[in-house]
């Protein structure tokens, strides 16, 4: 399944969401960090980023996740990842990112933790 990214603005909370569904290998790691540093540089400096849809996440996918991650940091933002099912929680897990990153389990809950 080919990867989709649509990004919706939140500017109530100075943030965007980020919907991404499909598979992210090699090349579509590239595309997402591309769309989510666009949105860090519209000025949306926290992204909640819905992988609800999201069937697989190679390394290439993460290492853009720690990326972006601390480039919302920086720009005084955060990055919130929602709902991913459990064959790429568990690539979460089994990496330690669960210490890392923000995980919910609604994207309503990560809004409303901004």
């Amino acid at each position: 399944m080919q990867m989709q990214v649509e990004v919706q603005d939140l500017a109530e909370k100075e943030a965007s969401l980020v919907r991404v569904s499909g598979q992210i290998h090699l090349l579509e790691a590239r595309e997402l960090e591309q769309r989510l540093e666009e949105t860090l540089t519209d000025g949306q400096p926290n992204i909640v980023l819905d992988m609800t849809a999201v069937s697989f996440i190679a390394s290439d996918g993460l290492g853009v996740l720690i990326k972006v991650r601390g480039d919302a940091r920086t720009a005084g933002g955060s990055l919130r990842i929602v709902e991913p099912p459990e064959p790429v929680l568990g690539v979460f897990r089994t990496t330690r990112l669960t210490k890392l990153f923000d995980i919910y389990p609604s994207r309503e809950e990560a809004v409303a933790s901004l």
